[in-house]
């Protein structure tokens, strides 16, 4: 089945939450429930690599405000594109 993305994208916000809901309910429970497990076993992964690398001392740290220009800037990329 050929979705067209682009068009996807052209539909108004209410419309694409629809479209979502729609797509949600056509998914067995069976199926969401093993891809959150994946994904609950992924994030907890990279938590648990966070929190080895913060423990050891190896962790970087920035000052809240470049981390707020950081994701500004980010944004405005986006936003561009």
């Amino acid at each position: 089945m050929a979705v067209n993305v682009e068009e996807i994208k052209k539909m108004s916000d209410h419309d694409k939450l629809k479209l979502i809901d729609e797509l949600l309910k056509s998914i067995d429970d069976e199926t969401i429930e093993e891809y959150l497990s994946e994904e609950m076993d992924e994030t907890s992964n990279i938590l648990n690599e966070r929190i080895a690398k913060y423990e050891s001392g190896n962790m970087k740290f920035s000052p809240l405000e470049d981390v707020i220009s950081r994701l500004r800037k980010r944004s405005e990329d986006r936003n561009r594109k």
